[in-house]
């Protein structure tokens, strides 16, 4: 639910402040942070958290692990988004670039729903590959999960195009590129 409010916000102020009263490079920025901060306040709201009353060197040890581990997998992302533009921006133009940037922009949210799906589906995971479960438990997980998440995707490379031409007119070179992003 978090990730998909960080999301949706973001995107509808990018589409606001960029798209619409062109403010460029700034308006992202803006939308960026205040879509993260709207993202922070209801999390502060919403997750159950108490803190220690003293700082938990167990505790750190034992989630320290896990938490380096993913790092290089989240700056290995952070590259390949980086390198995709930087490389279309070398062999072809700047507008190119951007209209690159737009699409991939446009197809993020479906990036971030299928990840928060993998989230969701972990303990299902976890729990079909207990000894006292059915062995075709682990099966019908892996298909739901298959199932959701690709229809989700084939919806959204559908109604991406269109909702490119909604924006304006001069991003209509984002509009074929935005399915094969999102497939």
């Amino acid at each position: 639910v978090l990730n998909g409010l960080i999301t949706v916000a973001s995107t509808a102020l990018k589409l606001a402040l960029v798209a619409w009263l062109r403010v460029g490079v700034d308006g992202w920025l803006v939308a960026l942070i205040v879509g993260n901060t709207l993202g922070l306040v209801v999390a502060m709201r919403v997750v159950p958290y108490t803190g220690p009353r003293h700082f938990d060197f167990t505790a750190v040890k034992k989630t320290l692990p896990l938490s380096i581990s993913v790092v290089p997998h989240f700056a290995a992302l952070w590259a390949l988004q980086l390198a995709d533009r930087v490389l279309v921006a070398t062999l072809l133009t700047l507008s190119v670039a951007g209209v690159y940037s737009l699409a991939s922009n446009l197809a993020l949210p479906m990036y971030m729903i299928v990840l928060g799906f993998g989230q969701a589906f972990m303990p299902d995971y976890a729990q079909a590959g207990q000894a006292n479960r059915p062995k075709d438990a682990l099966r019908r997980t892996i298909a739901m999960q298959v199932g959701v998440v690709s229809a989700l995707c084939v919806a959204c490379a559908l109604l991406g195009p269109p909702l490119v031409h909604l924006l304006d007119r001069r991003y209509a070179g984002a509009a074929p590129l935005i399915p094969w992003l999102v497939l």
